[in-house]
Formats: structure tokens, sequence, C-alpha cells
């Protein structure tokens, strides 16, 4: 080995050992942020910074529509409650991607949304649900990693729409909650998206069109949770399939059969 080669050597052991050390990094465990932590923050400054801290803790909550209501009589403010929803979809967004290309995030269970149970906080408890195996969430009825109430399979395509507002207002006609239930799981809900700027979206994720906000808000208008759990159900199945189809299109281009 010449002169030159030797002296090269360390230098490129090191260069191993650094890439060795960033790569153990990446793969550890990242610690999951409580629930109780973003009702903490939300309630020790304003929710700008809440939501600062929500982004650098990087862990996603697979809230149920009643949690939204929840989370605002805990205090966490609309705008809160609006990114934890966004970052929910937009993680359903990456993991339907995953699904239909068939990748997966494999055994990371702190990488996908975090499981809730909120009953606990008022106990001082930290909102958390048992994680179990996350990652082995796996069936043919959903992408990988989320929670088992959650379903890809949106209902028939003839079947009738049905909005939010039409929901709300059979909950103030006096409707029993079972049949306010029925009636969301055998119609589709169109409004799943906002699309009040159009489709050409630029951004990485299309933006939700039913809030966290607006559940907050059902919740304090009296809308029961049931109603809202099937309204969350729904509009995620739809959110889902969309995506799957996006997916399962790329590459295919404008003239493919």
């Amino acid at each position: 080995m010449s002169a030159r080669q030797l002296s090269g050597f360390p230098s490129t052991a090191a260069l191993f050992a650094t890439f060795l050390l960033g790569a153990c990094s990446i793969l550890s465990p990242r610690p999951v942020t409580p629930i109780s932590e973003v009702v903490n923050w939300s309630k020790s400054g304003p929710a700008e910074q809440a939501i600062s801290r929500i982004r650098s803790s990087r862990t996603t909550y697979a809230l149920r529509g009643s949690d939204f209501g929840k989370l605002a009589d805990f205090g966490v403010p609309p705008q809160v409650l609006d990114h934890l929803q966004q970052s929910f979809y937009n993680d359903v967004d990456l993991l339907t991607r995953y699904w239909a290309l068939g990748e997966s995030l494999g055994g990371c269970t702190w990488c996908y949304p975090q499981p809730v149970d909120l009953s606990t906080l008022a106990q001082d408890g930290n909102g958390m649900a048992d994680p179990g195996n996350t990652f082995r969430y796996i069936t043919l009825s959903r992408p990988q990693g989320l929670p088992d109430w959650v379903t890809a399979v949106p209902g028939r395509i003839g079947a009738r729409a049905i909005t939010v507002d039409q929901v709300a207002q059979m909950v103030r006609d006096g409707k029993p909650v079972g049949d306010v239930v029925a009636e969301i799981d055998n119609s589709r809900v169109h409004d799943y998206i906002d699309t009040s700027g159009g489709l050409s979206n630029i951004s990485t994720h299309f933006t939700v069109g039913l809030t966290g906000s607006e559940l907050a808000q059902l919740h304090a208008n009296g809308v029961p949770e049931p109603v809202l759990d099937a309204l969350q159900r729904k509009t995620l199945a739809e959110f889902i399939e969309f995506h799957r189809m996006r997916y399962q299109s790329w590459g295919k281009g404008s003239f493919s059969p």
C-alpha cells in the first residue's frame, strides 16, 4: 500500500464510522410525545408555539371524531385542533401511498399515528392508549399502522351523498343516534378534502375538508360522540380511497388504457 493510500485510510474509516453512527441514530426509536403534553402546551402559551412544539416532537395521533371535542374541553384551541387533524391525515396520505405501491415503514411502531385514550386525562393520565404492535395493524381494509376503527372502504360508489350540515340537522331534528350513524355509514361524504381553492394542489398534502375545530364545534353544538366518530371514520375512508386510486395511477399517463 502506498503512502498516499495509507494517508487516506484514516479519513475513510472515520467517514464510514460517522455514517454508521448516523444510521443508528435514524433507526433508534424516537420517544412518543404524550398528548397530555399537547394539552399542557396549549394552556401555557399561544397556539403557534404549541403547534411548533408538536411539529418538533414528530408525533401524530390517531384521533377519532369525538376526541376533538374532548381536547377542546381541556383547553386545546381551534388552531391546534386543526393542526392535529391535518397531521393525522398527512400521515394517512403517506401510509396509503406505501399501501398502494407495496412499500412499508416496517416495524417502526413510533413512526405511525399513535392511539389515544383521552379518558385518562381527567385522572392526570397522559391520554395515550397502549400502542401494542401498531405496525402489525395490517389488513386488506386499511393501510399498515392505522387502528382497527379505520377502514379504506367508504361504501358503494352510487350511494347518496351526505354533508356534515345534513348530519347536524338530523341531530337537531331529534333523529335517534343509531339512525344517524347508519345514515353516515350507508352514504358517501364528498367534502373530505378542501376544494375551495380548486384541485390544483401545490403543497405536499391536500387540506382536510373536515377540520378538527369543526368536529369540536359539532361537539359543542350537541352532536353525539358516536356520530362524530362515524363522520371521522367515513371521511378517512373517502380520503384513503381517493389517494389509493391516485397513487395506483402514478406513471400511467393520460393515454393508458
